[in-house]
């Protein structure tokens, strides 16, 4: 690990122990209700060969991911898990699905007869989850749908549905609402599918109540330290730290700029320092002269534009043995949230979280 680490000029801290912790504070907050954990698209970026095996030892068995390839994947590291795949299945899926003891999230009537045919061929039941849209306008059976696959007998002797679930578009703002509106819709749908699981609430939902509990909940960001009550202070543990070393420090005064395009002028005399982390590594380029940062208790500010590979902040008041070349600078962590960065660059939590590349060293910590 020293070794990588001297080799790479960023440094991404994941903590496993403020993983679990969310796990916890989730499991306890939907009590009696089972949570499960979304670790589509790598864990959120994280690595899900490292936090999947670290939440089935916290408690968790079932697991959503977003392809196939992820299921597959998931299934080497997690032999015994429950795997539902979100996307469902597409023509010459089914096979690797069930030799791969997959559940597909059935989004249609095209992938619904999918399923059905298969199951044909091979004279057997197969198992599948049901995705009900309830006002999201985006993947799942809309009501029309879902009266011709209840009116289709053919489908119960082929497919034998396990949960059924829909997705909330607004649940991140609990006034809206969509909440109130998507949940009746649901509640009415589970009146029409006899001794099946349901799930409607992922990490925001969650926390809008029990009533949007049903059997099952479907936890993501919260679980990587996103804040599901944007606005209002996080119940979760931060999980990470993202900290770049200093390459260059150099003294400059008006009328001299910086950066690609001249877009920052310097006022006056100057330390700027210049840091290895870019776009390129996931430092979103609206940060440009606006972004902040710290090196120790200091706060900086990021000056020019952020280009591919570096980065240059004004270290002017900081004391100069603590910007000295590869020294670190915080770009999250004690100071600054995910939740906050992500605002700052214009975005949500989620998308910061999961640009973060693949050049910076990833440092576990915890979980043991």
């Amino acid at each position: 690990m020293a070794f990588q680490n001297c080799l790479r000029g960023s440094i991404l801290t994941i903590d496993l122990d403020a993983i679990a912790d969310n796990y916890r504070i989730l499991r306890e907050t939907a009590n009696p209700t089972k949570v499960a954990a979304v670790v589509k698209a790598n864990a959120y970026g994280l690595g899900a060969d490292k936090i999947a095996p670290l939440l089935q030892n916290s408690g968790c068995n079932i697991f959503f991911v977003a392809t196939l390839d992820e299921a597959v994947q998931l299934r080497s590291i997690l032999p015994h898990a429950e795997i539902h795949v979100f996307n469902g299945i597409l023509p010459g899926w089914p096979k690797v699905m069930i030799e791969h003891r997959l559940r597909p999230v059935l989004n249609s009537l095209e992938q619904v007869n999918l399923w059905h045919k298969h199951a044909q061929n091979m004279q057997t039941t197969l198992v599948a989850d049901l995705h009900i849209d309830t006002g999201m306008s985006r993947l799942g059976l809309p009501p029309n749908e879902v009266e011709k696959f209840l009116q289709t007998p053919l489908y119960s002797n082929t497919i034998k549905l396990d949960l059924v679930l829909s997705h909330l578009s607004n649940a991140d703002n609990s006034d809206h609402q969509m909440n109130l509106e998507q949940l009746n819709k649901f509640q009415a749908i589970t009146k029409l599918f006899k001794s099946k699981r349901f799930s409607l609430a992922a990490s925001s939902g969650i926390f809008l109540g029990t009533n949007y509990h049903f059997e099952l909940v479907r936890p993501g960001i919260a679980l990587y330290g996103g804040n599901p009550l944007p606005g209002k202070p996080n119940p979760m543990a931060q999980v990470i730290r993202l900290r770049a070393k200093i390459l260059q420090v150099r003294s400059v005064d008006t009328p001299q700029v910086v950066g690609y395009g001249a877009t920052y002028k310097v006022p006056g005399k100057m330390r700027i320092a210049t840091v290895a982390i870019g776009y390129g590594d996931g430092y979103l380029r609206s940060l440009s002269n606006t972004g902040k940062a710290w090196i120790e208790t200091y706060e900086i500010q990021v000056v020019g534009r952020i280009s591919m590979d570096l980065t240059t902040v004004d270290v002017t008041s900081v004391p100069t043995h603590l910007t000295q070349v590869g020294a670190f600078v915080d770009f999250i962590g004690p100071s600054q949230t995910i939740d906050q960065i992500a605002l700052s660059a214009g975005t949500i939590d989620y998308e910061f979280l999961t640009r973060l590349g693949q050049r910076f060293h990833r440092e576990y910590i915890g979980g043991h």
